[in-house]
């Protein structure tokens, strides 16, 4: 089920030449030949094998989240996520500081 909801997803957007993909289903090697064979002629491979550690990938997609915020930069592309604006995404609130 989760390869070819993944594999569902890719091919709607239209398909891709290389498919990255971290976290744990990238150590899955059922999930990833059944990805491989479900999206004949991508390269379907982990991001650890283009030096990103898929262990470390949640933690950078929060990094720049949070870079884009602080800086008021959208965080969304709308051509991807079906939003219908680019928009800074969270919010910051400081700390009372008062004690």
């Amino acid at each position: 089920l989760t390869a070819i909801s993944i594999c569902d997803q890719v091919q709607l957007a239209g398909g891709c030449e290389r498919l990255l993909v971290c976290g744990g289903g990238a150590r899955n090697p059922l999930i990833m030949s059944r990805m491989a064979t479900l999206l004949a002629g991508t390269e379907v491979c982990s991001t650890d094998a283009y030096g990103v550690s898929g262990d470390d990938m949640e933690a950078l997609a929060f990094a720049w989240l949070a870079y884009r915020t602080l800086s008021g930069l959208p965080g969304n592309l709308p051509s991807v996520t079906g939003a219908s604006q680019e928009t800074v995404l969270g919010a910051i609130y400081p700390a009372n500081h008062a004690i």
